[in-house]
């Protein structure tokens, strides 16, 4: 897989189209896939750019009433003799479509139609039914294409929705802490940049009501510096993972909101492992019970290999006698951390109503164990913490 270089692959400036074309000139013929409402809103320009420079193309809307593998069946079958994909649409648009491109063999580009989570950029997409989600691992998009004019309409929701999921690397920021306090690890610069990304998006929420357009682009850029940031991290997001398995009736909300529900309820977690009385190795949960969860939620023989290492790593004496020293320094980090998701859900009551604010924290869902235990995919060497609230269900 290739790597992504931001400068050489995105696209962010007025009239992106004409730009594109040009892109899309190097192939025979092109597959458009989108939904219902970049299709009416912003579709129509692209049409007449790629008209001119006499591109062969068709437009495939995606039926949001179908599960995906039967979007991803019924739109290859269509596009079997395209040598290039264009994504037009928000996240469930990109993910199906890149996954498109992956089951041809072919070249893929995202266009964004509105601000939302970094997934226009990744080599990943989420394969979605009514019971799994399974993360599936393709190539970088050759190019994204990011028109300013198109960014600064974002409906407010989705707005409210990326401020949610910048915050919610405030649980990356804890969960790389404890990596380099308990394995010597070195992340001191992801941290940083991280903590510098949210502290810009913090600053941008009194400008969303002053001069949206303008902040909406800044934080795009904002969305494109963490990407990057994240990328380099060796570790799938926990709170990612969580946020995109089939939703509860508690967090029916959209995909930023989720994150950070599941951040905040993660800290919680973290919170109470760290301040019990006994952080011994008969803490760890149960490794069959856990087996079993992770099972039922689709994961594959490759997860398991590196599950049962990191398991095996974390069930130590001298591991646990470390844990116990470092738990004063974690105890005062999570407290900050915590403390800061109140400030910023407090101040973006200013701009949202109170029911939005209100789902940020919630944190029952994670009463439903089993969404705690398929997280242990992302927790890597950290894991212990996460896993070790088990045992307090």
């Amino acid at each position: 897989m290739s790597s992504f270089n931001p400068i050489e692959k995105i696209v962010f400036k007025k009239g992106v189209f004409e730009d594109l074309a040009e892109f899309a000139e190097n192939y025979k013929k092109i597959a458009i896939f989108t939904s219902k409402t970049p299709k009416k809103l912003y579709l129509p320009a692209l049409m007449c750019f790629l008209n001119d420079k006499n591109i062969d193309f068709f437009v495939q809307e995606f039926n949001p009433e179908l599960e995906d593998h039967e979007n991803i069946i019924r739109s290859a079958s269509k596009a079997q003799n395209c040598d290039l994909i264009i994504s037009f649409g928000a996240g469930k648009v990109t993910d199906l479509s890149k996954l498109v491109a992956k089951s041809l063999g072919v070249d893929y580009v995202v266009v964004p139609s509105t601000i939302s989570h970094f997934g226009y950029f990744t080599n990943y997409a989420y394969k979605t039914n009514s019971l799994t989600t399974e993360k599936v691992l393709l190539d970088y998009p050759k190019k994204v294409f990011i028109d300013e004019n198109i960014i600064k309409s974002s409906p407010d929701n989705f707005v409210f929705s990326t401020c949610c999921f910048i915050f919610s690397f405030l649980e990356t920021i804890f969960s790389e802490q404890v990596k380099n306090l308990l394995f010597s690890n070195d992340n001191t610069y992801a941290i940083n940049a991280l903590k510098k990304v949210i502290n810009k998006t913090e600053g941008l929420i009194n400008w969303l009501s002053l001069k949206k357009e303008v902040a909406i682009l800044n934080l795009m850029d904002n969305l494109i510096e963490l990407f990057t940031i994240a990328d380099e991290l060796s570790c799938d997001l926990a709170m990612i993972e969580i946020a995109t398995l089939p939703q509860s009736d508690n967090l029916n909300s959209n995909f930023g909101r989720r994150a950070l529900i599941a951040s905040n309820a993660l800290l919680t977690i973290y919170e109470h492992f760290w301040t019990s009385n006994n952080l011994y190795y008969k803490n760890t949960p149960n490794y069959e019970y856990l087996i079993k969860i992770l099972q039922k939620n689709g994961k594959n023989c490759t997860f398991f290999e590196d599950f049962i290492q990191n398991y095996q790593n974390l069930t130590t004496n001298q591991f646990f006698f470390k844990a116990k020293c470092i738990r004063p320094k974690l105890n005062a980090s999570i407290l900050l951390i915590k403390n800061k998701i109140s400030k910023i859900s407090k101040r973006m009551m200013n701009l949202y109503s109170q029911k939005e604010v209100r789902t940020i924290n919630e944190n029952n869902f994670y009463e439903n164990i089993s969404y705690v235990a398929l997280s242990s995919n992302c927790f890597q060497l950290n894991a212990m913490m996460r896993l070790g609230y088990l045992n307090f269900a």
